[in-house]
This record gives structure tokens, C-alpha cells and sequence, in this order.
């Protein structure tokens, strides 16, 4: 299950940080930086944002 949410996680980061690049850099560039800490982050944050909107 660890490696599942890691995978998740990396797609995520990986995903938010070419776009924050501009698509500038390639995604074989970005694949090589570990972006799973910002994949967790903004999860998380579209988390909180769902969650509060239903409970609205």
C-alpha cells in the first residue's frame, strides 16, 4: 500500500512541478528531482478543499 501512495504521490509532485516550470523543462528532467513530498502536499490541500466544500 506504501508503494501505491508513494507512486500517487510522485505523479502528483511530478505533474505541479512541470507545470510550475512552464513545460520548459522536459519531464525526463523533472523525474529525476524526488517530488513526492509536494505530490503529498497538494493532495492534501485538494483534499481539505473537497472536504469543505461538501460539508457546506
Amino acid at each position: 500500500m506504501r508503494e501505491v501512495s508513494k507512486l500517487i504521490f510522485l505523479l502528483i509532485g511530478n505533474l505541479c512541478r512541470w507545470i510550475s516550470y512552464g513545460g520548459s523543462k522536459s519531464m525526463d528532467e523533472v523525474l529525476k528531482e524526488d517530488n513526492e513530498l509536494l505530490g503529498f502536499i497538494v493532495a492534501a490541500i485538494v483534499f481539505f478543499f473537497v472536504f469543505y466544500f461538501i460539508k457546506l
